[in-house]
């Protein structure tokens, strides 16, 4: 899951699936390797980030989380993200965060 780069000239390597398996490519040279891990990227929520609000601006460029039509409260933006958060309780939660202010709430 590493950043790939060319192993002929150094530079930065595309993924991209053919026939099922996980493939780095370079642009440059054209050069192919296969990946060691079928995982292109992740995000480990493991605690909540309440007292850095900064998380929220990385959220939005997850690509991994799903894009909602939902007017946020503070701004009338009609895109946010939402993702789930298990809480002290084992419940599970549900977040949403705007795309524009990133004002985050919950149901």
């Amino acid at each position: 899951m590493d950043i790939q780069f060319c192993r002929d000239c150094n530079n930065l390597m595309s993924p991209k699936i053919e026939s099922g398996n996980l493939l780095y490519i370079c642009g440059k040279c054209e050069t192919v390797s296969e990946s060691d891990s079928p995982v292109i990227s992740s995000i480990d929520f493991k605690k909540r980030h309440d007292s850095n609000a900064s998380y929220k601006h990385d959220l939005v460029h997850d690509r991994t989380l799903p894009r909602l039509d939902i007017k946020c409260l503070r701004c009338g933006n009609t895109e946010c993200l939402g993702y789930i958060e298990k809480n002290e309780e084992r419940a599970l939660n549900f977040y949403y965060v705007c795309t524009v202010c990133f004002n985050e709430w919950t149901d």
